[in-house]
C-alpha cells in the first residue's frame, strides 16, 4: 500500500446485511433491516436509499415516500430520488404533491411526470405545457406526443392534436395504436377520407388486427 492510499471502507453491518438481502431479491427483508437500522445510522442516506428501493420493488409506493423525502431532504439534487418520489406520489393518487415536486422541471422525465400528473387533475392547459417542454427538449419523446395529441384532442384542437399523432407516426410508424389515435380525431374532425386513407395504412402494417380491421370498417361506413 502505497502513502496516497487508503483502505477501502466497508459498509456498516446492519447496511450490509441489508444489501445482501436485495442481492437475493429479498426485497422485503431488505426493507425491514434497512428501517429497524434507520433511527441509529449515522449517515442515514444509503439506508433511505435501500429502502425506498426494496418498497418500489415491492409496489408499496406509499411506504417509499416518507424515505425518498428524506432522501431528497439530505440529497435535493438527486434526480433518481425526484424522480422516484413524483412517480411514487401519481401512484399513490397524490397529483398535487407530484405537480409541487415537477413544477416547471426542464428534466424530460420530471416534466413528463408534470404533464401527466396535471392531466389526470384536470388541468388540460399546464399539462399541455408540460409535455411541450418535453418536446423541446426532446422531439422524440412517443409518450408525451401521445399524450399531447390526446389532450389536444379532448380541447378540441383538432390541427394540433393531428400534427401530434403524425410526428409519432414518423418516429413510429408500426405503432398502429397511433394510427387508431389519428383515425379518431379525423372523425371528430370530420375528415372522412384521410380517416379512411390513416386506417388502409394501419391494415397494412397489421392486417390481423381486430381493432384495427374494426376502426376500417366504421371509416368505410362513414
Amino acid at each position: 500500500m502505497t502513502q496516497t492510499d487508503h483502505p477501502k471502507r466497508q459498509p456498516p453491518p446492519a447496511l450490509l446485511a441489508a444489501m445482501q438481502r436485495m442481492r437475493f431479491a429479498d426485497n422485503r427483508g431488505a426493507l425491514e433491516l434497512a428501517e429497524a437500522a434507520l433511527p441509529a445510522a449515522e449517515e442515514p442516506a444509503p439506508y433511505l436509499a435501500l429502502a425506498s428501493l426494496a418498497a418500489l420493488r415491492l409496489k408499496e409506493p406509499s411506504r417509499a415516500i416518507p424515505h425518498l423525502h428524506a432522501l431528497l431532504a439530505i440529497q435535493p439534487q438527486d434526480l433518481a430520488s425526484r424522480t422516484n418520489l413524483a412517480n411514487a406520489l401519481v401512484e399513490t393518487g397524490d397529483f398535487g404533491g407530484a405537480i409541487e415536486l415537477t413544477n416547471g422541471a426542464a428534466e424530460p422525465g420530471l416534466a413528463r411526470i408534470e404533464g401527466y400528473a396535471r392531466q389526470e387533475s384536470g388541468d388540460a392547459d399546464g399539462a399541455a405545457a408540460a409535455y411541450r417542454r418535453v418536446l423541446s427538449i426532446d422531439p422524440s419523446d412517443l409518450s408525451s406526443l401521445n399524450n399531447l395529441g390526446n389532450l389536444y384532442a379532448a380541447m378540441g384542437r383538432y390541427d394540433e392534436a393531428i400534427d401530434c399523432f403524425e410526428r409519432a407516426i414518423t418516429l413510429a410508424p408500426r405503432d398502429v395504436g397511433t394510427y387508431r389515435n389519428l383515425a379518431e380525431v379525423l372523425r371528430r374532425a370530420d375528415r372522412g377520407t384521410a380517416r379512411l386513407k390513416v386506417m388502409r395504412d394501419a391494415q397494412n402494417i397489421a392486417p390481423g388486427d381486430r381493432a384495427v380491421l374494426t376502426e376500417l370498417a366504421l371509416a368505410y361506413a362513414h
